[in-house]
């Protein structure tokens, strides 16, 4: 007979062997000779116990026979037969700690034995969407402002060469030109300032936001333990801490 081949389970000691011996092998190998156990035992028995499958723990040493009785029973099977499937997992896992578990996903599969959480990204609230935005206005600005600033340099030179050289329409023109594109850079400077202003409030609102609703369990705390003088929302922050401080001090 081959290793590989399905063995009828006859003894803990004879089946926890023939598990140890098949460990090292594929995972359609662990399958098959999980199915010896499977026969003998039915398949709940060897789900996990929060699956409704053996509880070891009911089977260790100094436990009583009720209760390994009542656990065996709510998995499906006889004292003994409890006692014998504890003793396959007892023996197997005194190899390798995970032995008995790999058995478990070889048979019954990896999302039932250790199911994966999904981590699932919350949606970004209207606070973090315009911030979003405005970090994209602002860099725009920025970029306009590199322009600008690039463009007033060269109107200014032009400006003071034609009032070198004593053309006075050209001079005339170059400082209507200055003076129009300070006026843009001015604009764009406040309205990025302004960006930066409005930010700047959405992001002590998000600070806010959570500080409001733990100082609201915090006085609904304080309220129910009934410890203060007074309602505790009628109350400033400084009277609240003087009053525990005051009650601290005489306990």
């Amino acid at each position: 007979m081959k290793n590989t081949d399905t063995v009828t389970f006859t003894s803990a000691d004879q089946y926890a062997a023939h598990l140890i011996a098949i460990d090292e092998l594929t995972q359609s190998n662990k399958r098959l000779a999980f199915e010896g156990m499977v026969n003998h035992f039915g398949s709940d028995a060897l789900l996990p116990k929060k699956l409704g499958g053996i509880n070891t723990q009911a089977f260790k040493e100094g436990t009583t026979p009720e209760g390994q009785e009542a656990a065996a029973t709510k998995a499906g099977l006889s004292k003994d037969q409890g006692i014998a499937l504890c003793s396959v997992i007892k023996t197997i896992n005194a190899v390798r700690p995970t032995m008995w578990q790999d058995y478990q996903i070889a048979y019954f599969g990896l999302e039932t034995i250790k199911p994966q959480s999904v981590k699932t990204k919350p949606e970004p609230t209207a606070a973090q969407i315009r911030l979003e935005e405005i970090g994209s206005e602002r860099r725009e600005i920025n970029a306009d402002k590199t322009e600008v600033n690039k463009d007033l340099k060269i109107a200014k030179a032009e400006a003071t060469l034609a009032k070198a050289n004593g053309d006075a329409d050209a001079a005339n023109l170059a400082a209507f030109k200055v003076d129009t594109l300070e006026l843009r850079r001015d604009d764009l400077k406040a309205n990025s300032e302004e960006l930066k202003d409005e930010a700047d409030d959405l992001r002590t609102e998000r600070k806010a936001g959570p500080l409001l609703d733990s100082t609201i369990v915090l006085m609904d705390k304080l309220n129910k333990a009934k410890v203060l003088l007074q309602n505790a929302n009628d109350m400033t922050m400084g009277e609240i801490i003087d009053q525990l401080n005051t009650l601290a001090a005489n306990s």
